[in-house]
């Protein structure tokens, strides 16, 4: 199915429903802000395959928003490419009003986003969890995701709570903004996050960290490759039990790591190249192993 010359809200909306193929779709549509995707609202057992969607606005949207909302869970998605112009590739938001509903066990694989107008405040994939109380996004992975930020400012990935994130052999490229931010949601940390295998790769005009976590618990940051940002590579903030290990930060600005108020964290075995400072610790950070960083010059 093809669809062009779209310039409403969606061009095409699932709610609640079940059991659903989408497949080979080639929909080319929207230029601006409220001209979206595909939106799958509520339901389960979603596949979205082969699929082509560029928009104006998110590309490609899994919500749950109000009281009526049923739980979105068991959505695959695979082989697509989504592109938006004005906002996010990818975007899963629970928002306080569903406080029934959860978005939960939703996989990326070999998907490629780009976004040739993205600006500040947009992510190629952006989680939004408002939900008070427990986790509301829960189970997420992303295996074999390529995002381009050649557009913009924007950020490569922001996760704003939610919990049990894998992000597996993914490439961020081409960023100008922090390359991936977590951070906490309504009181609640972000726990259970790991990313490894990826690269995040900033534009030579890149002014900002490569990648940022703050009040995250219990995460992995294994084996990942983080080069030409201006300030830190990698930023960890009121974090605790985590894994920092078997990385390269390339090229920073800042100090290779930098680690402010945390605890309990093995930063072992990095490798740290043409930075400005290697590793640091800031502020009441305590408990930490750093063993085996090894810190060169081109």
């Amino acid at each position: 199915m093809t669809i062009s010359s779209c310039l409403g809200d969606f061009m095409g909306l699932f709610m609640n429903c079940e059991n659903v193929v989408l497949e080979r779709l080639n929909w080319f549509s929207g230029t601006d802000v409220g001209e979206d995707g595909l939106h799958l609202y509520g339901g389960k057992n979603y596949l979205v395959r082969n699929c082509h969607i560029s928009s104006g606005d998110d590309a490609l949207s899994l919500t749950v928003e109000s009281p009526e909302n049923e739980p979105l869970e068991k959505v695959v998605v695979e082989n697509c490419t989504l592109s938006s112009r004005m906002a996010s590739g990818v975007k899963l938001h629970v928002k306080s009003a569903a406080s029934q509903a959860f978005i939960e066990d939703v996989s990326f694989n070999d998907v490629t986003i780009s976004l040739p107008k993205l600006r500040s405040g947009h992510d190629a994939v952006r989680i939004l969890d408002e939900r008070h109380g427990d986790s509301g996004i829960r189970r997420i992975r992303l295996n074999s995701v390529l995002a381009d930020m050649g557009g913009g400012p924007g950020t490569g990935m922001r996760v704003h709570g939610g919990s049990d994130i894998l992000v597996r052999g993914c490439n961020f490229v081409n960023g100008r903004g922090v390359q991936f931010w977590a951070t906490a949601s309504n009181g609640r940390s972000v726990r259970g996050l790991d990313i490894r295998d990826t690269i995040f790769a900033g534009s030579e005009s890149s002014n900002r960290e490569g990648i940022v976590l703050s009040r995250c618990e219990k995460f992995s940051l294994v084996r990942l490759t983080v080069q030409n940002f201006g300030s830190a590579g990698i930023q960890l903030t009121d974090c605790r039990y985590g894994d920092l290990s078997d990385s390269t930060v390339i090229n920073s600005g800042g100090p290779g790591i930098l680690l402010s108020n945390v605890g309990h964290a093995s930063v072992i075995g990095n490798a740290l190249i043409g930075t400005g400072r290697p590793v640091v610790e800031n502020g009441e950070s305590d408990g930490n192993t750093l063993d085996r960083n090894i810190v060169s010059s081109f």
